[in-house]
């Protein structure tokens, strides 16, 4: 099963903690298309998958736990990065 998740109308963060949200909510095999506005992250979610070496649903995590850190008070730095390596784990 696909599911469908359209995220034109958010900004940043929401966006990727809507898309977390949501890759919480799937059971295993069911695969994500998100509908986001043209531009950056169509183009740098593959970008960035393919130089760290890992899948765009990973990409995604990545992303979603990303804007959920900022929500929870962390700044860009080494500990927002430590934090995501500890939560996301590798595909």
């Amino acid at each position: 099963m696909t599911r469908t998740l359209d995220i034109t109308d958010l900004t940043c963060p929401m966006t990727w903690v809507k898309t977390k949200l949501e890759l919480e909510r799937m059971a295993p095999g069911e695969a994500l298309d998100v509908r986001c506005r043209e531009g950056e992250a169509l183009e740098n979610v593959p970008r960035s998958a393919r130089e760290a070496g890992h899948a765009e649903s990973v990409e995604l995590r990545v992303l979603a736990l990303h804007g959920l850190l900022h929500l929870l008070g962390y700044d860009h730095g080494e500990d927002m990065e430590r934090r995501e390596r500890e939560l996301v784990p590798e595909s």
